[in-house]
């Protein structure tokens, strides 16, 4: 643990956004809901890497959420960890700290990683129905600390519509990288949808992906 190797790879995960949880915001599953999704990032250029991410969560009731966030990297840098979230509503603003504990991996070394969280979130109604978040997560181990910060701007065109755009701020060992990452979310079924994004690097040294995924909720 905390080898020259892993530290390497931690250090590029944090850099290009591997290792971080897909945000979900401060509103709480519904009791008894499940929410589901399959990412693919594919690389377009030099600076990035890819990945192949898991991420799910199960309301418990009572503002409370279980959920359970997974990535294997084309680079042989790997992550899982589970969280526990819990949501507070203030008026129109809604709020939730979260903390999850997991396990990144490179070849030959793991590490023991804690994942502190806080959100804060509004619904916005012009010009179009939609939302606002902010959300700030850490992720602690015996290797390098990391921090991200999005904030996201979503709407809802249509009922079966959706579109988001999400700055991302990715700190680790005094090194930042920025990328900013539209997406667009289509409906098939009711609980089947499907995304198409990118995710652009603004700031040196930061890569940028193509994003596909598959969201189920039922």
């Amino acid at each position: 643990m905390g080898s020259t190797r892993m530290r390497a790879a931690i250090v590029l995960a944090a850099a290009f956004g591997l290792a971080a949880p897909a945000a979900a915001g401060p509103w709480p599953r519904d009791a008894g809901q499940f929410f589901f999704s399959v990412t693919h990032s594919i690389p377009t250029g030099a600076g990035a890497n890819g990945e192949s991410a898991v991420y799910g969560e199960y309301g418990l009731g009572n503002d409370w959420t279980l959920g359970v966030d997974a990535g294997l990297g084309t680079t042989g840098f790997h992550r899982a960890a589970l969280f526990l979230r819990r949501s507070h509503a203030a008026g129109a603003h809604r709020f939730a700290w979260e903390l999850g504990v997991g396990v990144a991996t490179a070849p030959g070394a793991s590490e023991i990683r804690l994942r502190p969280g806080l959100s804060w979130g509004m619904g916005i109604a012009r010009p179009l129905p939609g939302w606002f978040s902010v959300d700030l997560r850490g992720d602690l181990g015996p290797g390098e600390a990391r921090g991200k910060i999005e904030a996201t701007v979503g709407v809802k065109p249509t009922r079966r519509l959706m579109g988001l755009v999400q700055l991302q701020v990715d700190a680790v060992s005094g090194k930042t990288a920025v990328h900013l990452a539209p997406a667009a979310v289509w409906e098939l079924r009711p609980g089947l949808n499907v995304e198409i994004g990118v995710r652009a690097g603004v700031s040196d040294g930061a890569g940028s992906s193509l994003r596909l995924g598959t969201w189920l909720s039922f």
